[in-house]
Order: C-alpha cells, then structure tokens, then sequence
C-alpha cells in the first residue's frame, strides 16, 4: 500500500500495455504533464476522461503568521493547482470499503438521563442562589429556622447518595452477572474456578471481538496458507488478486494461471475476484514432470482466451511474454495462441531480454 512506483517502471509498464518501446513511452508521459502544465498556465481546466481535472485555484491576499518567526506576514494573492478525481477513480480507489454502510446511531434516552437529572438540578440550585441574592443575604433577615434547613439539605443529600439516579444494567441474557461486570486484568470468573479453563462462549465473544476490530486496526490482506500434495479451498479476503494467492500458495507469483483454470467457471476476469469466493487452489506443479507442465500450459491458455474474449489483447500479450521468461518458453508454441500474437510476444522478448 505505501511503496512507491518510480518514473522508469511506471515508463516501462506503459511501454508494455502500449505496445512501444520504454523511451517512446516516456516521450508520451512527459508530453502529457507539459501540455496539462501549459493549459492550467493559461487558466484552463484539463479534464481526463474516468480519472479527473487538473485545474488553477486563484487565493486571495491574505494576513498569516509566520510559524517560525512568530510574527505576521502577508502572503500574496497566488493560484495553485488542484485536481478533482473521477468518480471512476474514486470509486476503484475505494472498492475496498465497498462493502461498508452508514448506519444511523440512536441516542440512548436512558444514558441521556443523568445528563437531565443534573441539568435540573443546577437550575434549582441557581433559583435558590438568586432568591438568596434578592433577599440581600443580611443575617438579620434569616429565617430561625435556619439550622433545621441546613439539617434538611443534608438529609436530603443523603438520601440522593442512598438512590442512585440511574438503574443498574439490567442483566444480559445468556450470561452470568459474573461475565457482565468488568473484571481486573488476569481476574478469574466463576467457570475458571470450576472448571480450570475458560468459558468456550467468552472465546467465541472474543475472537468475534478481535474479528471485527483488527481489520481497522491492521488494514492488510489475509494471507493464503501454502498448498500440500492434495491442494486447499481458499476463501477469497479483501484486497486479494490471483498473484498474490499464488505467491502465497506456491511462492511464485506466475502460477497464477493455473489457479484461474481451476476456477474459470466461477472467475469471469482474472484481474477481479471477488471477497467470499471460494478458490480451488491444486497442487503445486513439479515442472520437470510431463504432466504438470501440460497442466501449466492448459492454466496459460485458458487465461489467455479469457483475456482476448474480454477484450484484453494487451493482457494477453503480456500473459504469454511472462510465461516465457517466468515459467518455459513452451508457452508460444501452444497451438491455440495466434500467429500475430506470438510475433508480438516475440517482439516485447527481444526488446526486453535481448
């Protein structure tokens, strides 16, 4: 989620889903940040389609503080640039979250009463300090009775102490008052007396505690358990892509494919999966077998016609030319791969690992 994408890779993956060669791709980047440089030096907006605006803000003359010096200074009027993203953009940036609803949190009128309670008081006490006041506090205007209503306010005092404002918690159902009341750190309840362990039911309580809370706490992905002779179903988490199971589940990231074989009835685009799918991921392939090598063809091939039904000639492209350097340069003689998509394989080849 932090690292960084320098300008050379960033050049480099644009030379490839392009289809040019890296210098090319550069010569296009930075003709693209002059010309949005130009239009906003002339006050113009530069907007791009599904990802956002480039547009100049004017600010006007304001009195500021200096926050080194201390001491106040006028910043003059100036533009700065600002860009608004796409709907588009913020919507892919933020799939993740997709899945969140706002809820509405109603006020709790039994926690709202003491605050009531206490409100009324304070008025009647400022009522009696003005009736005090009005009366010109002299001594001589005091009642006899003084002392029997000092004693009253005392008594009454101690009935308030006596009378809590607020009831208890009523009980919880299912639950001991032992599990309700807050216990001290390594304090032992009522089951771990009797039965030396903890309750079942208070794990359940908190591992769903920690379920819910860690997410938030820890944003990341889950990772995926490492395959074994017979393979595993692996339930698809938040933020996973078939490369990242793959890298998991065989510590290569380029076996995907064979993944995605597996799975093709329920996987329509390899790049989007979904949370709560469930994955069957096989075996890891021992590539010095005959079999498991067709296995990794097949996985190869499939992605590849999955990807030129969808439209994605260059992602196709890109599929084969990582099979070849990554997994065995078999990939291009498969008899299902086009004659012009070979070539084209062949040509990002020479131009990558001459």
């Amino acid at each position: 989620m932090n690292e960084k994408i320098h300008f050379d890779d960033f050049a480099e993956q644009v030379a490839l889903e392009v289809g040019v060669d890296v210098d090319t791709a550069k010569d296009y980047i930075y003709t693209m940040f002059e010309t949005i440089i130009e239009e906003n030096e002339r006050g113009e907006w530069v907007k791009i389609r599904n990802f956002g605006s480039f547009h100049p803000v004017h600010n006007k003359e304001k009195r500021a503080r200096n926050p080194q010096t201390g001491n106040f200074m006028t910043i003059p009027a100036h533009y700065h640039v600002n860009f608004k993203p796409s709907a588009t953009l913020s919507n892919v940036v933020n799939i993740k979250y997709g899945h969140l609803h706002p809820q509405v949190i109603e006020e709790d009128r039994k926690n709202a009463m003491p605050i009531f309670i206490g409100g009324i008081a304070v008025l009647m006490a400022l009522i009696a300090a003005l009736f005090f006041l009005l009366s010109g506090g002299d001594e001589e205007m005091q009642p006899a009775e003084a002392p029997i209503v000092q004693e009253d306010a005392a008594d009454a005092g101690r009935v308030v102490e006596e009378k809590p404002a607020v009831e208890a918690l009523p009980p919880v159902e299912g639950l001991s008052s032992a599990e309700v009341e807050p216990k001290e750190m390594g304090e032992a309840d009522g089951d771990d007396v009797v039965e030396g362990k903890e309750p079942e039911r208070l794990e359940a309580m908190h591992a769903e505690e920690a379920a819910e809370t860690a997410p938030a706490a820890t944003p990341g992905r889950v990772q995926a358990p490492s395959v074994g002779e017979t393979g595993i179903v692996y339930t698809v988490s938040q933020r996973d892509t078939l490369t990242e199971i793959s890298e998991d589940a065989y510590e290569n990231s380029d076996f995907w494919p064979m993944i995605f074989a597996n799975n093709y009835l329920i996987v329509r685009d390899p790049d989007l999966i979904y949370p709560k799918t469930e994955l069957s991921v096989p075996r890891r392939p021992d590539l010095t077998e005959t079999a498991d090598m067709d296995t990794m063809y097949s996985g190869y091939i499939q992605a590849y016609k999955r990807y030129k039904g969808l439209g994605k000639d260059q992602k196709a492209i890109w599929l084969l030319f990582r099979g070849y350097m990554k997994v065995d340069k078999g990939i291009l003689d498969q008899p299902e791969i086009s004659e012009e998509d070979k070539r084209e394989a062949l040509d990002y080849i020479r131009r990558h690992d001459p």
